[in-house]
């Protein structure tokens, strides 16, 4: 009897733990969302980025924005900046809920040392001429 107890009580354990550990554990360390910010056009989006804080080593920082669902289809160009320089490329593109991945590369030598910002503008349409607005995370390099 106390062996059947004794499993019982072991299984209980190992699936609690199992059942758990999976909302203790976060999907990526130092990610990071900006809080939302209104649009023209009614709305909110927000920026992530893959770090908040890029080491020498780093070459690109991983971006995507995303809407509440109320703004509409938007089109965006995206850079990297430290207010005196810029990244080796800009993104481009349009979303109404999230757009895809896309990746902002550092010139050679990595990120700069301080704070440097994942800027996108946002434009209500495709030529973008109709200017509604930027949003920007705010990242540091070491």
């Amino acid at each position: 009897m106390k062996n059947k107890k004794g499993k019982l009580l072991m299984l209980i354990l190992i699936v609690a733990t199992l059942v758990f550990s999976g909302f203790a554990l976060p999907t990526k360390a130092d990610a990071a969302l900006t809080g939302w910010k209104n649009v023209k056009t009614g709305g909110q989006v927000r920026i992530y980025t893959d770090y908040t804080t890029y080491t020498s080593k780093a070459t690109s920082v991983d971006t995507y924005i995303q809407s509440n669902g109320k703004t509409g289809t938007l089109y965006y160009s995206g850079i990297i900046n430290s207010g005196e320089q810029s990244g080796a490329n800009s993104i481009t593109g349009s979303f109404s809920s999230q757009s895809p991945v896309k990746q902002l590369k550092f010139l050679k030598g990595g990120p700069w040392k301080g704070t440097f910002f994942v800027t996108y503008f946002l434009y209500s349409d495709a030529k973008h001429t109709k200017y509604i607005g930027s949003v920007s995370a705010t990242l540091n390099g070491k």
